[in-house]
């Protein structure tokens, strides 16, 4: 369209339209199929138990007061074998050398007529993380090891309790892990009534302590522990029936 020019209205001039940007075209690139990775072998949870068609090692873990000992109960009233880590590190706990170490590091109090002190250990070392990361340090090598000794002597499934199992990353050394799981409310009430009434320190140890809930993924059973008892053997029941086809 001819227009006037905007000073003389006498020359008439065309817009010119302008010309778009250069653009550079990229070469279209050929589709190709994505390479398929070849998936990392899981590795064995218990390197003691290759080849054997049952699982040799079961820990039972959970938080504090979550029903983990009536579960072993109940395993033990069935005919299974079964440990505790407890019992295991108290044992490793009077053997001299170490006895000596822990008396260096926590003092005299930590034991009382050559075996530990449960009410300084609770008083003074559980609250504290460094002194209860340390006192992990000494005694669970140790406690692993024996635990490992007699679930390879036996010839059968050890179902064994590992209170601290998820903390101490030692979970790659059993086939199975069964978590333990009640209410947070159930714990409370059952760490206040073993404490007798002392509503204030259980508050304390539970704050301190790993909560059951973080435990749970690492979990290939979960049991549930909360009343009545028997509720208990049913989910024993239920966590056992695989074992018993196999």
């Amino acid at each position: 369209m001819a227009l006037w020019h905007p000073r003389t209205h006498q020359r008439p001039w065309k817009r010119r339209p302008r010309k778009p940007p250069a653009r550079h075209k990229t070469p279209r690139q050929p589709l190709r199929a994505p390479r398929r990775q070849k998936r990392p072998k899981a590795p064995s949870r218990s390197p003691q138990s290759r080849g054997s068609p049952l699982p040799r090692a079961i820990a039972i873990t959970g938080g504090i007061c979550d029903g983990k000992s009536t579960v072993l109960a109940e395993l033990t009233e069935r005919g299974h074998s079964t440990l505790q880590a407890d019992e295991v590190a108290r044992e490793v706990l009077s053997s001299p050398g170490l006895l000596e170490q822990l008396t260096d590091t926590f003092g005299p109090g930590a034991f009382d007529s050559g075996r530990p002190n449960a009410e300084f250990l609770r008083a003074e070392v559980l609250p504290d993380p460094a002194l209860r990361r340390r006192l992990n340090e000494l005694t669970h090598a140790c406690t692993l090891q024996r635990i490992l000794e007699v679930v390879r002597a036996a010839q059968a499934p050890v179902f064994v309790e590992v209170p601290l199992l998820i903390e101490t990353c030692s979970q790659r050394f059993f086939d199975e892990v069964w978590v333990a799981v009640s209410s947070p409310a159930e714990q409370r009430r059952r760490l206040t009534e073993r404490l007798q009434g002392d509503a204030e320190s259980a508050e304390r140890i539970l704050g301190a302590q790993l909560p059951t809930r973080a435990k749970i993924p690492f979990a290939d059973k979960i049991l549930r522990t909360l009343p009545p008892v028997s509720s208990v053997k049913s989910e024993v029941d239920r966590a056992l029936a695989p074992l018993l086809r196999g």
